[in-house]
């Protein structure tokens, strides 16, 4: 259940104090929101029985069709293939971070 995994992550002590370290380290000066920089960060979800893309610079989540639990993962890959990486293969800055 989504909310019991919410409360566990709240819960994780270590995850604070190693997120705390980190930041005590100092951080990356933040560019100006008129800056233009190349950075974009967009997050897939699933919801209900749907793969959600959910981007900050749209004003709506993109439904991407259907998905399951064992799906999830491997349907958000092939929607990042076919629809980011296609556009620029040869571009290097991409990263991707899975929370499951």
């Amino acid at each position: 259940h989504p909310g019991e995994l919410g409360v566990k992550l709240a819960d994780a002590k270590d995850l604070h104090e190693v997120s705390e370290t980190s930041a005590e380290g100092g951080a990356t000066e933040t560019p100006d929101r008129e800056d233009d920089t190349d950075n974009h960060f967009i997050a897939f979800v699933k919801q209900g029985n749907d793969l959600y893309e959910m981007d900050g610079c749209i004003g709506y989540p993109i439904n991407h069709g259907p998905t399951t639990e064992d799906k999830f993962l491997s349907d958000a890959v092939k929607v990042i293939k076919d629809e980011f990486i296609s556009r620029d293969p040869e571009n290097p800055h991409f990263s991707l971070l899975a929370l499951c």
